[in-house]
């Protein structure tokens, strides 16, 4: 019964450690209004989410960025479909499991269906990424306006000390 106890203990101390040496980031980044293959696309603010260490499994990367589903000029006009998608880095910031899975949590009550549409006046990328700062425990701006590098470089302003610089590039 001792040796099994012992197995037991060593197992769970196995499995602590794993978790204990799981390493999740998340990296801000946004882009200005620029001309894309059919037209504008409109400014825009993701995240980056990178995990690993986990115990059995190898490293994860998960892009997300609320965005108009369309390449037209609908979204300019009036709320649309909203899509999900990934693009330049800024900054990155470490994450805690339980920020990860209230992270996962967020993005999918974005994703949800009969989740509020896209609009640029006021539930865009914006909105979703300083929801996201917010989860991480980073100060905010007011998520207002449409430009999203302005908005990101608020958050690094109020939040000194608790950001890294991303390497240049795109994903």
């Amino acid at each position: 019964m001792r040796r099994l106890a012992s197995a037991a203990v060593l197992c769970l101390a196995l499995v602590v450690c794993g978790v204990a040496n799981a390493a999740t980031t998340v990296s801000f980044f946004s882009h200005g209004w620029r001309l894309g293959q059919h037209g504008f696309i409109a400014p825009h603010a993701f995240v980056l989410i990178k995990r690993t260490g986990q115990a059995g499994e190898g490293p994860t990367r998960e892009g997300f960025g609320f965005t108009s589903a369309g390449q037209d000029p609908a979204p300019l006009m009036q709320p649309t479909p909203g899509d999900l998608k990934t693009s330049t880095l800024h900054f990155t910031v470490e994450a805690t499991e339980a920020q990860y899975l209230a992270l996962k949590v967020r993005v999918a009550a974005w994703a949800a269906p009969g989740a509020a549409l896209h609009d640029l006046k006021g539930h865009n990328g914006v909105p979703f990424v300083a929801e996201l700062a917010s989860i991480l425990g980073l100060a905010t701006p007011p998520p207002t306006g449409r430009d999203p590098g302005k908005f990101l470089e608020g958050v690094r302003r109020l939040n000194p000390g608790r950001m890294t610089a991303a390497p240049a590039g795109t994903l």
